[in-house]
């Protein structure tokens, strides 16, 4: 003890302070725990006749625990501390190892000049003599009471004993406010809670309520900002793309993201967060990839709560302090929890006004463009019109067409761009479709917001430079058969719903009527070209058999009646032209003549067994023919004569485009047509293909490309001819160098 302070000083002190502890416990008790805490500090410290007294509340985060100063009292003259930085969250460190070691086990402890750091003793001064206390409850500190004698006071037991008695009243006052406090708060985000329902149910701007909704939330929380965040999938990951922020007083915004779609999503957020559980706690104590980005930010402590629309995670509230660290009470997370679901489903009721806004826009542009599709004979005339009407009614970037082959490679043949914009690049003008996505196009299926091609690099890099964060493609189909897809992109990470999907497949289905119409008209026109040839074919072959069979009559007279073997030979000659000559008109008979009379129920799989054999000798051994025959294969009405000659034709077409050799393929299968199923006949072949122009032409009568004298060039007219009769198409598809396809579709016969 000191030898300038007595006993009976101390103990004087000791008595001042009990009867300061006695007068104050009707304080302590009161609703207002605050000021009862600062009226008790005052009078103990006038008490214990100190120059200043002092409290730091201990915060009961995870990790190194922090103490923080809140409550002080100084005598006149002596320069308050209570809002000097250095004082806030301290974590002690090995200086303070034993005093936080004993006033953790309940244990007064005096600090004097050498226990703490040079930073410190700047503040306090070098004559430190300072009694700290610790408040404890349910067996844990929660908080320190200090008390600066100064002048190198020392501390007698029974004033230690004395202040103990008061730091213990001091808990129960802490507890009080404490409890009182996380009441309070959560009374207050409840209140804003009910406000936000009011307002996003009565119909409000929703952005508007939105705003004076975190501003409530962040009033009655206390916290420093308050944002809403959407999660948006990426090429690259998922991101954080702040919706709405509310800053409080002197609170600068948050930083803006490099990249336009936000931060990438921490994995512990992404995780917790899609579980539907929250986030909270001191960021000192996060890991590095969390912590870094949020000091940039001046975050130092947060919680951040899910939100989920229709059941799926739509992204998360999140309530920062960029002041203090603090904890948040149980019953004020119940409280955002509510907070979160009442955001939820007004994100959830404007997401639904918006769709069936943009779904009945995308159904009045295709209303707009029908009298286009009535009055144009051509499917590529109307598609602009259609893609243009779609652009300005969704507030896409683009609206675009593919026409997408058998082979996945998908050809731009339409596009219309906001104001602006970039149109495609050469990498977007071709893209080659991987096999993944060319099956689901053809199943049906609407792709959204994948990679789509087998170079997700040059990809990406293609979406980047023209500012796509999304798109929705939407298959179409033509007879039965897959054409290629519309689609539409835009600046912003969104996902298109089922309503605009709907509305985009009517879109899709007004391209497929106009591309059958047109592909209708071409071959009705192709067909009355036909009849038209077969009839003059007709007439023309009647006459001309008849001045064939006159002059092979008085050839062979002539060759009998030779008198050499001279004349012999000119009268065959003449003989074996006219053969010529009739087996051209017997051609032109078949390509004219009436086939209604002559069709029944077909077996595609049996007439094609009937001829295989046949088939194999015909092509030869350098080629191999491969049948894949479907199982239960529907019959078709067609001539079974005519059918068997026709696939002998095709065959014979495929052999002669592959003079190296290689492979013929026979398949059958089944597919959904425009009204009914429809049974596929495809003969293949792996030769030089046909250009363009030829394939054109191809069907024209008298047509050919073999060498004079090698064919009538009625073949594949003949075949259109009767394939169009039986109420069917043909269709032929080929890259040059790699081969022809052609396909023979004809409606399958109900089974019923």
């Amino acid at each position: 003890m000191d030898s300038g302070i007595s006993f009976d000083v101390a103990a004087r002190r000791a008595r001042a302070t009990l009867e300061a502890v006695g007068a104050a416990v009707g304080l302590t008790s009161g609703a207002n725990a605050d000021r009862a805490i600062r009226d008790v500090l005052a009078r103990l410290a006038v008490s214990a006749e100190v120059r200043r007294a002092f409290m730091f509340e201990v915060d009961a985060g995870p990790g190194v625990r922090t103490s923080s100063l809140r409550y002080e009292w100084t005598a006149e003259g002596v320069a308050p501390l209570l809002e000097n930085p250095l004082l806030q969250n301290v974590a002690g460190g090995s200086a303070f190892d034993g005093m936080r070691d004993a006033l953790d086990t309940g244990q007064p402890y005096v600090i004097g000049r050498d226990d703490v750091p040079e930073s410190f003793r700047r503040l306090l001064g070098d004559d430190i003599s300072i009694l700290v206390v610790p408040v404890m409850v349910a067996g844990r500190r929660t908080a320190t009471i200090g008390f600066d004698g100064g002048g190198g006071r020392s501390w007698e037991a029974v004033e230690i004993a004395a202040l103990s008695v008061a730091a213990a009243m001091l808990g129960a006052a802490l507890r009080t406010r404490r409890a009182s406090q996380a009441v309070e708060r959560r009374e207050a985000i409840l209140d804003a809670v009910s406000f936000a329902a009011e307002r996003f149910m009565r119909g409000d701007s929703f952005d508007r309520a939105l705003d004076e909704t975190l501003e409530r939330l962040g009033l009655a929380t206390g916290a420093g900002r308050v944002v809403l965040v959407e999660q948006r999938p990426g090429i690259s990951g998922v991101h954080m793309s702040p919706r709405a922020e509310w800053d409080a007083a002197n609170v600068r915004p948050l930083v803006v993201a490099p990249d336009p779609l936000g931060y990438a999503y921490f994995p512990r957020w992404q995780t917790e967060l899609s579980a539907g559980r929250l986030v909270a706690g001191h960021v000192r104590h996060f890991p590095d990839q969390e912590r870094v980005p949020l000091e940039l930010d001046g975050v130092r402590s947060i919680v951040v709560t899910p939100v989920f629309v229709s059941g799926r995670w739509w992204g998360h509230v999140g309530y920062d302090d960029s002041r203090r660290e603090r904890q948040w009470s149980d019953s004020e997370i119940d409280a955002l929890r509510a907070a979160a679901g009442i955001i939820g489903a007004a994100i959830q009721q404007s997401e639904a006004l918006a769709t069936i806004g943009r779904r009945t826009a995308i159904m009045s542009a295709v209303a707009d463009t029908a009298p286009h599709l009535l009055a144009t004979e051509r499917g590529s005339d109307v598609l602009p019109i259609l893609l243009q009407s779609l652009l300005e009614a969704t507030g896409a970037r683009s609206a675009w067409a593919y026409q997408v082959d058998a082979d996945g490679v998908g050809d731009l043949i339409a596009e219309r761009l906001a104001p602006g914009e970039k149109p495609a690049s050469e990498f977007g003008r071709r893209v080659h479709v991987r096999r993944e996505f060319l099956v689901r196009l053809r199943g049906g299926e609407v792709l959204q917001n994948v990679g789509l091609t087998d170079l997700p690099e040059e990809e990406a890099a293609a979406l980047e430079a023209a500012g796509i964060r999304s798109f929705v493609m939407v298959p179409v189909a033509t007879l039965g058969r897959s054409w290629g897809a519309i689609g539409l992109d835009s600046v912003e990470e969104r996902t298109w719903t089922e309503g605009e999907v709907v509305a985009l497949r009517i879109a899709a289905a007004a391209v497929r009527a106009a591309s059958e119409r047109e592909i209708a008209e071409g071959q009705l026109r192709e067909l009355q070209k036909m009849e038209a040839v077969g009839r003059l074919a007709g007439g023309i072959a009647h006459d001309f058999g008849n001045l064939l069979a006159i002059i092979m009559g008085h050839a062979q007279f002539l060759q009998e009646a030779a008198a050499d073997d001279e004349a012999r030979s000119d009268a065959q000659a003449v003989v074996d032209a006219s053969s010529r000559g009739a087996e051209l008109v017997r051609s032109l008979l078949t390509f004219s003549r009436d086939r209604s009379g002559e069709v029944q129920p077909v077996d595609l799989n049996a007439a094609i067994g009937r001829v295989a054999r046949m088939l194999s000798r015909a092509v030869g051994s350098g080629i191999s023919i491969v049948v894949e025959p479907a199982p239960a294969l529907p019959q078709v009405t067609a001539d079974p004569a005519e059918i068997e000659h026709l696939i002998v034709n095709l065959v014979v077409n495929a052999r002669d485009a592959m003079p190296n050799g290689g492979t013929i393929s026979i398949r059958t299968s089944v597919i959904a047509g425009p009204t009914s199923r429809m049974v596929v006949l495809a003969v293949a072949d792996t030769g030089t293909g046909i250009d363009d122009e030829t394939r054109a032409r191809i069907f024209e009568p008298f047509f050919t490309t073999k060498p004079e004298g090698s064919g009538t060039g009625l073949g594949l007219a003949t075949a259109y001819g009767a394939v169009t009769g039986w109420g069917g198409t043909i269709e032929v598809d080929s890259v040059l160098g790699e081969g022809t396809t052609f396909r023979i579709l004809l409606p399958a016969i109900s089974a019923h």
